[in-house]
């Protein structure tokens, strides 16, 4: 809240009250805002009544009579600041009876109190009865302050001047990438405590891009040695910087590496005259050096010293205007001006005037194009006496400056659009080998208006000079008639619109030679047209009025490029294109490479066109017209896909889209040569003598067989040379007596042809740096074991060396890199502090090294980290060495030394975590920034990988996006323990952490989780990943969902519509959501939507927690169950909680149980279920919530959160693939026969990758005697078959032996939507690896013979007689979702399941005959299955049970399920639904031991099966006897039934119950009176068993074999299953 007047900014008052005349104590929180700037007559916020808690808050340069006026209710104020403000009364003011204010955090700088009063101002008024006036009475109550803080960096106004209030003279940073704005009113910052030094960034680099923008002035200096570093002063109104020198002391004013652009007024830079002594002056030094003055304009001069010494060197002068004035003006003192260059300006007299009191030194200063427009004197001005100069004659003299050399080349993008601008063509424009022009949004691109214009990368426009153009919406744009444009070896990459926009007439013409474009995103890379078109669709275009120009394309490189419409665009020109590779791009709506319409002209020749990809046409797409004309020559295609469609090569169609031909590409290889890292394309070229004959096509390379070559070459080297060790090669150093690689001479390259493939392994050291070397480079080598130093380096200068996509693994030593400079060097460097040895190491990982001193040691060397993983600790020691590190790497190595250095002036280089310069040996991160940058680039499939946050350290997620965990094996802990004694926070944010896709084994351990505002965690992981969450503490949520919710589906915000978010807004997903278990947890004092722990939809098992204090404002204070989520929770404590509908737990599925739970104390404002597990029945009214409460029976809480260690995991770093992976495009056309089936998944999948094939709708398709075999020989393959029919459309594969038979280790296969009919041995042979998965979804199996329709078993079938299947090793997971088994006469099973799992949901069983095992047959003690609302109905088995468990298979889940008129035989059994065999026993034709568990569902659901109901039990009140399935003997207490018809239901359910009871006890008794009456044992160790029955039995303890004459009739029909069945 910024800048307002008038009274308050925020003002609560509460209402009349419910009905009852009490207020309504309505809770509002303002968290994390700023109020800055106010103006008003009351104060900023004011509190009549309401609960209001202020947190984290900045009260900022307001003028009111207060912060915060309390009036009435409870304001609590936390972690504040106040400065700068002016206030008449008091911080806080309080008045009123009743009312509460609490500070607990404040803090106060410079702030104004006019009443004198810097706490709580107190008034109190009274009226007196007699005389009716008003008298108040007030006092001052001191508060308690805290100190105030600063943040690592600064990103605003304020934030910087409170910065240098609460700390005076010190070093403050300023956050790269900000920009602070000030008003033109503002008179920016004065600085006034010595000492004072403001950085843009930590290293105070200038491109860092640190602006401040704006205002009146931007730093005014009124003291002593204050240094600026880095910094952008844009935009001043009246002076930029403005300096007041104290001459009392010799003092000094530094600017390095500045820039001032834009700015207006009288002066931009002025050293202001105190009216001291020309000696007083010269103890004062203002120093600019190493900046930029560009475009400024001012009335006077551009910098004006009056009162100091003044230094200004290696700076740039351009485009500046000081029309009257010059843009130096020294009126006194010594001015020292070396290598300065003015370019460009206009002044009014001279470049440089000095009058008669001043002197200049001057060396080596230029001017080039500068304008004089007062005086003709564009130089210097020298005043000869200051008294001759009334009526502006003066006698002066004037020096012309020496001409500045013409740049050989170009580095600056705004020096580039500067020369281009002021060129009238005929020009060559030189860009500097290795140069990099990074457009930001800001940078506007090329304008190319006039002929003959040349750019060239280097001197010989060669592509590997290395010269690129990066970023920026459009980089170049031709116009006009501009023709003779050349470019000429540059690199184009990422740009977000268009990279060249080719936008003349017929007349203009350009071509690129040896360029290359890659990484562009937007419309095209090249759009060639008259003007400009929105690239939408390639028929939406209308056809152009003009002819667009002519584009040459000449042996260049299209890579990587992802666009919406195609890479290259020609609308109406005339392009050619020669010798040019197009690699791996996309046009998302176009073609895959080029797009040609509208009287345009396409010649293509010798070019070559590989894995790219269009929509619906091939690499190239030709809309042609009567006027267009089209020719190709020797080009060759390989690779290209698209989406839709079939031609993949050269489409020609007419104008409205209709394909009339598709040409083929005529080359059988490819003849344009390859850029230096394009692959390997064309003919090889013979190897160079010495060099391997088994080198890649491309590049020519040293094999183990040519080492000898390698080493005699090396050493005898003159420079300039490239020696690339072949893929593979390992160099090993201590055989033979080989010897390091010995570098001594410049621009020499050691390169791996495959980065991470090539190894320098033992020896002392693997390559030795000597002498003075510049342009070395050392690229994708792994570098081990060596045993003193790996790279050895002694240098003198100028060196420079480069290090990219290497890796240095397990070396000892002292060091694993030292680079150092010669001793007499360092005697000469520390006289005058300039490096000139340049190391950098880019993209580089250090690993598992150990070491006596340093991992990198470095002494007078400059060092540039750019490692692309991780965080900013690292062990390096580079004394009196000067380091720009970014980014930085290193795991798991080990040293001995401090991990950071300690400079001359006794401050941290910022080479280690902490202030101190010693960080712990084990590494951990402190900061949230670093974790979310690390794990999405560490983490690895299939190995653990654990991040370890720092003890006592807080990690403020502010507004940063959840960190995304999708990567199975994933730790996050707090300490190397992962106990939450080691006080690790996460802080704020929305949500912290979301589990995605599949990954299992993600655990959270130790963690202190607070303040999120939508959840801390949100499980959104499917059916198959699990995460855990140990010893972690949820507290202080206010306003989230939940601290814990596991919904899979998108979650809303945390209000919608101004309302508050209910369990109505989350949608009810498709699938299953993942499994979550928390253990040794606490959850205190969350203010939550819908509980703490919110399940909907998943799987949650919590143990031996705590939950104490929270609020649940709409569902339960512990936590809650929706849309059929699967819960265990035992060992849990729960007290003071609240929640609406529970005060502990609700449950609105059935499929929740609860043991050894304590509750107390807590409260449900709607309903009767305080302290007990609610479980909500199928129907709800507005009365209140309508179920069961059940009570939890532990007896007190005894839960102790213990926390659990976990053994200590090092992050490991991804190992780098050792080829590059091209993008898989799987094809989207549908197949239409089994042959074309067989065909395409034998040649198609993409081993590892997703494959997805889809199927024709409506056909048959017909295996005959071959089964389809799916055997993926790599791990992590995943295949879909699917069905895309809509309703009543199929896709039936019938008859054939077999349908599929799946085979592999780790393979995902999915079936979708299809019908299996009339196989005649098994439909789907599941006989992959027990890491492999396969799922049905939608699918129907039917009228399939013999023995199975499903057979899953991992081994080979020789036949499939059940008794062979002995097999203890795991089977596969096979899942079954919604589909159905109809009218399969199988031998043995519908289903046979032999040791894999087995989950089956919303599925239906009918009418299948003559099954041995009934519908679902588990065998082997691996076998586990789960089933959730399946239907069997009208099945027939030959033994018990519609699902018979035998030989140790478990049922893991029974929920749900539905039995209807099942039949098995009378004589052997009575049990038609679930049968587990007993352990050790066999079944025959009379006898068959075991325990019997019913179906429990009153109705089946199944789509397309929808039975009425058959039973009168409610749904959810359980059995007779009040007992809950799958749950202890509990006592049941309902709520809110007495005023609906379950309460009758229920009386009647009794009275039948007890009558038939009584019935039966006489029947029993008068029947088998005298027999053996020994009670047989259920099978109560199966804890999922429901409504489990149990027979006598004479012989046996298991079901009776030989049933009663009475039950004859139901030996001739079978007994029926289901309700029908219980007795």
């Amino acid at each position: 809240f910024k800048g307002h007047t008038g009274s308050n900014i925020i003002k609560l008052s509460s209402t009349e009250g419910d009905g009852d005349g009490d207020p309504i104590m309505a809770r509002v929180e303002i968290q994390s805002s700023s109020l800055v700037d106010n103006t008003g007559q009351n104060y900023l916020i004011e509190n009549e009544g309401l609960d209001l808690s202020i947190d984290s808050c900045k009260f900022w340069g307001n003028d009111n009579p207060g912060i915060i006026g309390a009036l009435g209710g409870r304001t609590v104020i936390r972690d504040s600041q106040s400065g700068d403000n002016n206030l008449t009364q008091g911080l806080f003011y309080v008045n009123g009876d009743g009312t509460s204010l609490i500070v607990t955090g404040i803090c106060s700088v410079d702030d104004l109190f006019q009443a004198n009063c810097d706490g709580i101002f107190n008034a109190t008024c009274n009226e007196h009865k007699d005389t009716s006036v008003t008298s108040c009475d007030s006092s001052c109550e001191p508060v308690m302050k805290n100190n105030c803080s600063i943040p690592d960096c600064l990103s605003d106004y304020r934030e910087l001047q409170l910065a240098m209030a609460i700390t005076p003279g010190d070093i403050y940073i300023i956050c790269p990438d900000t920009t602070i704005n000030l008003d033109n009113s503002d008179d920016g910052f004065a600085i006034t405590e010595p000492q004072t030094k403001i950085k843009c960034g930590k290293n105070g680099r200038h491109e860092d891009n640190c602006v401040i923008k704006g205002g009146s002035h931007h730093f005014v200096i009124n003291t002593t040695n204050v240094g600026v570093y880095g910094m952008t002063f844009i935009g001043a109104q009246t002076t930029s910087i403005e300096i007041y020198p104290d001459t009392g002391e010799t003092s000094s004013f530094s600017f390095e590496d500045c820039s001032w652009e834009s700015n207006v007024g009288f002066t931009t830079f002025a050293v202001k005259d105190t009216e001291s002594t020309k000696e007083e002056n010269e103890n004062s030094v203002v120093n600019v050096s190493n900046s930029t003055f560009l475009m400024n304009n001012a009335e006077g001069s551009i910098i004006s010293n009056a009162g100091s010494s003044l230094t200004i060197s290696k700076s740039l002068f351009t485009q500046n205007s000081a029309l009257v004035g010059s843009l130096i003006e020294i009126e006194s003192n010594i001015a020292t001006i070396s290598d300065v260059e003015f370019v460009d300006n206009a002044v009014g007299k001279g470049i440089i005037f000095v009058s008669s009191n001043a002197e200049l030194m001057e060396s080596r200063i230029c001017g080039f194009e500068n304008e004089a427009t007062v005086d003709s004197c564009d130089g210097i001005i020298k005043l000869a006496d200051s008294s001759l100069c009334a009526n502006d004659e003066c006698k002066r003299s004037c020096t012309s400056l020496m001409p500045c050399q013409v740049p050989q080349c170009f580095n600056d993008w705004k020096e580039l659009l500067r020369r281009m601008d002021k060129s009238a063509g005929g020009e060559s424009f030189v860009l500097c080998p290795k140069s990099r022009f990074l457009l930001e949004y800001e940078n506007r691109p090329l304008y190319i208006n006039e002929n003959d214009i040349v750019v060239r990368c280097g001197p010989d426009g060669k592509h590997d000079n290395e010269c690129s153009i990066i970023g920026g919406e459009l980089q170049v744009i031709i116009n006009g008639t501009a023709s003779g444009v050349r470019f000429e070896g540059v690199t184009f990459s990422n740009s977000t619109d268009t990279s060249i926009a080719a936008l003349g007439g017929s007349e203009a013409s350009a071509t690129f030679d040896g360029c290359e474009f890659s990484g562009h995103s937007g419309s095209a890379v090249i759009e060639i047209s008259h003007s400009r078109h929105a690239l939408i669709e390639p028929f939406s275009i209308e056809k152009p009025a003009d002819v667009a120009m002519e584009v040459n394309f000449h042996s260049c490189y299209f890579n990587g490029n992802t666009v919406d419409f195609s890479p290259l665009v020609n609308i109406g020109g005339k392009v050619k294109v020669s010798e040019t590779i197009f690699d791996s791009n996309m046009g998302s709506k176009g073609s895959g490479a080029i797009t040609s319409m509208f009287h345009s002209s396409l010649s293509i020749t010798s070019s070559c066109f590989l894995k790219n990809r269009g929509n619906s046409y091939g690499a190239l797409l030709l809309v042609h017209d009567e006027f267009d004309s089209f020719s190709t020559d020797e080009n060759f295609g390989e690779g290209n896909s698209i989406s839709v469609g079939d031609c993949t090569s050269i489409a020609l169609t007419e104008p409205s889209g209709v394909l009339t031909s598709c040409d083929k590409f005529d080359s059988v290889g490819c003849l344009a040569p390859s850029l230096d890292h394009s692959g390997d394309f064309g003919d090889t070229p013979p190897p160079s003598p010495g060099m391997s004959e088994n080198a890649p096509t491309s590049v020519p390379c040293y094999g183990e067989d040519a080492l000898d070559a390698l080493y005699e070459k090396l050493r005898n080297s003159k420079g300039n040379e490239v020696f690339t060790l072949c893929e593979g090669l390992t160099i090993d150093m201590d055989k033979n007596g080989q010897q390091p690689l010995i570098v001594q001479e410049s621009g020499i390259t050691i390169e791996c042809a495959v980065p991470s493939t090539c190894f320098l392994s033992g020896g002392n050291s693997h390559i030795v740096l000597t002498g003075s070397i510049e342009n070395i480079a050392i690229r994708g080598l792994t570098m081990t074991n060596a045993l003193k130093k790996s790279i050895d380096g002694t240098l003198q200068k100028p060196s420079s060396i480069k290090f990219e996509l290497c890796d240095w693994r397990d070396n000892k030593g002292t060091t694993v890199v030292s680079i150092n400079a010669e001793e007499e060097q360092r005697r000469r460097m520390n006289q005058n502090l300039e490096y000139e040895n340049l190391v950098s190491w880019h993209g580089c990982n250090f690993e598992e090294n150990i070491s006596s001193e340093a991992i990198i040691k470095a002494e007078e060397i400059s060092l540039i980290l750019d490692i692309d993983s991780g965080s900013a600790s690292a062990l390096i020691n580079a004394e009196g060495s000067n380091a720009d590190i970014e980014n930085i790497y290193l795991s798991g190595n080990d040293d001995s030394a401090c991990l950071g250095y300690l400079n001359e002036n006794g401050d941290c280089d910022s080479l280690s975590s902490t202030s101190s310069c010693f960080a712990e040996k084990k590494r951990c991160i402190s900061r949230w920034s670093d974790l979310i940058d690390t794990i999405p680039k560490i983490l690895v499939e299939n190995e653990e990988t654990t991040f370890t946050v720092c003890p006592n350290a807080v990690l403020d997620v502010s507004k940063s996006d959840p960190i995304e965990i999708k990567t199975s094996k994933t730790t996050i802990r707090c300490g190397n323990n992962g106990a939450s004694t080691g006080n690790c926070v996460i802080k704020g944010g929305e949500i912290q952490f979301k589990i995605v896709d599949s990954p299992t084994d993600v655990v959270f351990s130790g963690i202190t989780f607070t303040e999120a505002s939508v959840a801390a965690i949100n499980a959104a992981g499917d059916v198959n990943a699990r995460a855990s969450v140990i010893d972690c503490i949820f507290k202080d949520m206010k306003g989230a969902h939940a601290a814990l919710l596991i919904y899979s589906g998108e979650v809303p915000s945390w209000q919608i519509d101004g309302r508050q978010v209910s369990i109505e807004d989350f949608s009810e997903t498709e699938e299953r959501s993942m499994t979550l278990d928390v253990e040794y947890s606490l959850f205190l004092a969350n203010e939550v939507n819908l509980a703490p722990i919110a399940n909907l939809k998943g799987s949650l098992d919590v143990s031996s927690c705590k939950f104490n204090s929270n609020n649940g404002t709409t569902i339960a204070g512990g936590i809650m169950e929706w849309y059929s989520g699967i819960m265990l929770i035992q060992k849990t404590c729960f007290t003071n909680n609240y929640g609406m509908l529970a005060g502990s737990i609700y449950v609105n599925g059935e499929s929740t149980s609860e043991e050894e739970n304590f509750s107390k104390d807590n409260e449900a404002s709607h309903g009767e279920c305080n302290d007990g597990l609610f479980l909500a029945a199928a129907e709800q009214y507005d009365g209140g919530p309508r179920g069961l409460c059940a009570p939890m029976l532990g007896s007190s809480c005894g839960t102790e959160i213990t926390p659990t260690v976990l053994p200590t995991v090092a992050p490991t770093l991804p190992k780098r693939p050792t080829t590059p992976i091209p993008p898989s495009f799987p094809p989207m056309k549908c197949i239409q026969s089994w042959s074309e089936l067989s065909s395409e998944l034998n040649a198609s999948i993409v081993e590892g990758n997703e494959n997805k094939f889809i199927l024709c709708p409506n056909i048959s398709f017909l295996p005959g005697e071959d089964a389809i075999v799916l055997n993926p020989s790599t791990e992590g393959t995943k295949i879909s078959i699917e069905c895309p029919g809509e309703t009543g459309e199929t896709c039936l594969i019938q008859g054939g032996r077999r349908h599929f038979h799946i085979l592999g280790k780790d393979v995902t296969v999915l079936f979708r939507g299809i019908k299996f009919e009339g196989s005649e041995e098994v439909s789907i042979l599941a006989a992959a690896d027990g890491g492999s998965s396969l799922r049905f979804k939608g699918c129907e199996w039917t009228a399939n013979k013999g023995s199975s329709a499903i057979l899953i078993y991992n081994g080979n079938v020789s036949n499939y007689n059940l008794e062979s299947l002995q097999n203890d090793v795991e089977s596969m997971e096979v899942q079954i979702d919604s589909c159905s088994f109809t009218s399969n006469n199988v031998t043995t099973g519908v289903i046979i399941n032999v040791g894999g799992r087995v989950l089956s949901t919303t599925s239906a069983f009918k009418s299948n005959q003559d099954t041995s095992m009934g519908c679902i047959q588990c065998k082997g003690k691996e076998s586990r299955l789960r089933l959730i609302n399946n239907c069997f109905i009208e099945n027939d088995s030959n033994m018990p049970g519609a699902v018979f468990l035998s030989n140790g298979a478990e049922m893991l889940l029974n929920e749900g399920n539905f039995g209807y008129d099942n039949r098995v035989p009378a004589k052997l059994t009575t049990c038609a639904d679930i049968f587990s065999l007993a352990p050790g026993e066999e079944c025959n034709k009379i006898t068959c031991p075991g325990a019997c568990s019913t179906f429990d569902a009153e109705r089946c659901d199944a789509p397309g099966f929808n039975y009425p109901p058959i039973s009168l039990a409610p749904t959810g009140i359980g059995n007779a006897n009040g007992q809950l399935s799958g749950s202890s003997n509990i006592e049941l207490k309902e709520t809110s039934l007495f005023t609906s018809l379950f309460f009758l239901r229920n009386i009647a359910i009794a009275l039948l119950t007890i009558f038939f009871g009584i019935c039966a006890f006489f029947s029993c008794n008068k029947t088998h009176y005298g027999k053996d009456k020994k009670q047989n044992k259920s099978n109560e160790s199966n804890p999922t068993s429901s409504k489990t029955e149990s027979i006598s039995s004479k012989d046996t303890n298991g079901v009776v074999l030989n049933v009663d004459e009475q039950v004859a009739a139901e030996q001739e029909k079978g007994s029926k299953g289901g309700f029908f069945a219980r007795r």
